[in-house]
């Protein structure tokens, strides 16, 4: 089957504890929290965004074009967490980046470690994926205890560029292979 047809497939996706679905503009007040929250912001969001800013990057970044991007939500209360994503996709190489974020009023309660083995078991059994990397900045060390609780192990280091700020990071690269 065809990976994005897959994909799409997969916009509904159910945890233990949370599920997975699109983003909708009825996310803008949680969303905005987020990425207004210096925690949150931090390793993820563009610095300083006016409540304009984040709208657009909720509609732009996430609802305009949604496969591979879902919000994540408490079962239990409806109450919205956080995003993950598939990204930096290599068709040939059957790989892709994850990217998350949980708001810091859910953090230390094993959300972000469910999602990411959530999306491990879909990427390697119905989208055909080999490889899902972690890429988390040097210092962002609860990313990476998520990586490693969810069976990552690290890979490399490098230099590089925040996409955002634009200055010279270090960054941790955490893999997963698709069992054989």
């Amino acid at each position: 089957m065809d990976r994005w047809i897959a994909l799409a497939k997969s916009a509904f996706m159910e945890g233990e504890r949370v599920y997975l679905r699109p983003f909708c503009m009825a996310d803008f007040p949680d969303f905005l929290e987020m990425t207004q929250t210096k925690e949150n912001a931090r390793y993820i969001f563009p610095k300083g965004l006016t409540k304009e800013q984040a709208e657009y990057l909720l509609v732009h970044d996430w609802i305009k074009e949604p496969l591979g991007k879902w919000a994540i939500v408490e079962k239990s209360t409806q109450a919205f967490l956080g995003a993950i994503r598939l990204e930096a996709f290599k068709e040939k190489k059957a790989s892709a980046d994850l990217a998350y974020v949980i708001r810091r009023s859910a953090w230390n309660k094993g959300y972000a470690s469910e999602c990411v083995r959530l999306m491990s078991q879909k990427a390697f059994e119905e989208w055909q994926l080999k490889t899902l990397r972690i890429v988390t900045h040097r210092d962002n060390k609860a990313s990476q205890k998520v990586a490693q609780k969810a069976g990552f192990h690290h890979h490399s280091s490098f230099k590089g560029s925040d996409r955002y700020t634009h200055r010279t990071e270090w960054y941790e690269v955490f893999r997963l292979e698709r069992p054989r």
